[in-house]
């Protein structure tokens, strides 16, 4: 951009500040419609900047299509990625501040474009005086070097981790500071909104009123892909084990991710289920559509959870039901640590599941140790809120 419009474009902004007008809020969303997770953030983070007098935007790359969240918002789904473009130019001239909620990509583990796309952005953002900042991202062991380099030169903008473990990895390869927060999606507010839901809260509400033991269960098709066998077979033969030793358990499949195969989960959970049909009403599977606020909301009924994905796993840590946790990307052990349960057994590596026992003896224990590690969530949680606050004590600081 030339030095005339960018010098243009700063006066805009000063003359703007100076006005009556509402306060803008840009924030990149991480991905498209089906993830759980990503809308669990989103949702979170857009009412809290709307609590604060912020009005939100919603920016999505091309292509992509929109996701809901409770609350007032506009939905920009980009026409190009050029910052010159329309779109683009809009924005600068309009924000007060640009955000993006890193999640699992923002280390580019899932390929660097879309965190290039974001630090470039961001870093613009900066030379125009508008706050900006990458938070809730976690940092893998296996980060991009293109984006680590970008993230090296960056001025300006704030980096928020939302572990402690990836707070470390991200100071030592970038060599910048990052606060420390714990995920958005603790701070959800639980709601059943929609009648796949509330289906799901009868069925669950009628099974603990039969004295049941009720277990949510999810299986990631993203990490089943990468198993060196039939992951959603070794699932349902876990099930299958813990259904058969207590007549009074109950299972809910949970997807949470709604994305076709291989990367959601609806098709895996769909084998689990069908493997268990004889089960009878013990079994239920949630079925798309619904919400993250719901998936919270059907927590809070569960005694215990095994996930592949991890805000499955924060909806049940949020509401006091202890998680089983099949890791990948080196998420997990962060949660952990925020959590105080590094030595409660709670993970188990992908390669466990397809020999069945391990995990099926590991769920058992959870089982018997839950009643504890509920009374320690409850417990810690206050403390997990706060930090989840946290990933916007860079915009009170300004």
């Amino acid at each position: 951009m030339s030095i005339g419009k960018l010098a243009a474009l700063s006066a805009l902004k000063a003359a703007r500040s100076l006005s009556s007008r509402d306060r803008q809020a840009y924030i990149f969303a991480n991905e498209s419609v089906g993830s759980i997770g990503d809308q669990a953030m989103s949702d979170v983070a857009r009412r809290h900047l709307s609590d604060k007098g912020y009005r939100i935007n919603a920016i999505y790359m091309p292509g992509w299509t929109p996701y809901v969240t409770r609350g007032d918002y506009k939905d920009i789904v980009l026409t190009r990625l050029d910052k010159r473009s329309v779109d683009a130019l809009d924005i600068y001239a309009k924000a007060d501040l640009l955000m993006a909620v890193g999640a699992d990509v923002m280390d580019g583990v899932y390929g660097p474009d879309l965190p290039l796309k974001w630090l470039k952005d961001l870093a613009f953002a900066q030379s125009l005086g508008i706050a900006n900042a990458a938070v809730n991202f976690s940092f893998s062991e296996t980060p991009d070097k293109a984006v680590c380099e970008a993230m090296r030169r960056a001025q300006g903008t704030s980096f928020v981790a939302r572990d402690p473990v990836s707070r470390q990895r991200f100071e030592a390869t970038t060599g910048q500071k990052a606060d420390i927060s714990a995920d958005l999606a603790f701070l959800l507010q639980p709601e059943i909104t929609g009648q796949r839901a509330a289906e799901a809260r009868t069925w669950v509400v009628g099974q603990k009123a039969k004295g049941h033991t009720v277990l949510g269960v999810n299986a990631s098709g993203h990490t089943l892909e990468k198993m060196d066998g039939d992951g959603a077979a070794a699932y349902a033969a876990i099930c299958r084990s813990w259904l058969e030793r207590d007549a009074a358990r109950s299972i809910m499949l949970v997807p949470h991710d709604h994305r076709p195969a291989p990367v959601g989960d609806v098709e895996a959970l769909e084998t689990v289920a069908e493997r268990l049909a004889d089960f009878g009403d013990r079994v239920f599977m949630l079925r798309p559509d619904f919400a993250a606020w719901e998936v919270k909301a059907l927590c809070e009924h569960f005694d215990l959870l095994i996930t592949g994905r991890m805000h499955f796993a924060i909806a049940g840590f949020g509401t006091g039901a202890p998680a089983l946790n099949v890791v990948y990307q080196g998420k997990f052990e962060g949660l952990m640590q925020h959590l105080d349960l590094e030595s409660a057994d709670l993970l188990a590596d992908p390669a466990a599941i397809l020999k069945v026992t391990p995990v099926a003896e590991q769920l058992e224990r959870l089982t018997a140790n839950a009643d504890g590690i509920k009374r320690h969530l409850k417990a810690k949680l206050p403390e997990i809120h706060a930090l989840s606050r946290r990933n916007f004590a860079w915009l009170e600081a300004k």
